[in-house]
């Protein structure tokens, strides 16, 4: 009993290592798109890979995307 009342109660509170966790995730998901957005200049060279890539990991990445969105 004492001890899911303590889990409980911590559970609940964000420390700040938690809240240098999200920060450093998101400045790095922003740097990942700038870099990725110099090399890509439409939407058909990010989905096709700016058409170098083989037809069939086109396919199978394009099936991935759906299958999340």
């Amino acid at each position: 009993m004492i001890l899911s009342s303590m889990l409980l109660s911590t559970a609940n509170s964000l420390t700040v290592y938690d809240y240098a966790v999200f920060a450093f995730y998101l400045v790095f998901m922003v740097a990942i798109g700038w870099v990725v957005r110099r090399f890509n200049e439409t939407s058909s060279d990010y989905f096709r890979g700016s058409g170098n890539m083989l037809w069939w990991m086109t396919g199978i990445g394009l099936t991935g995307e759906d299958a999340v969105s």
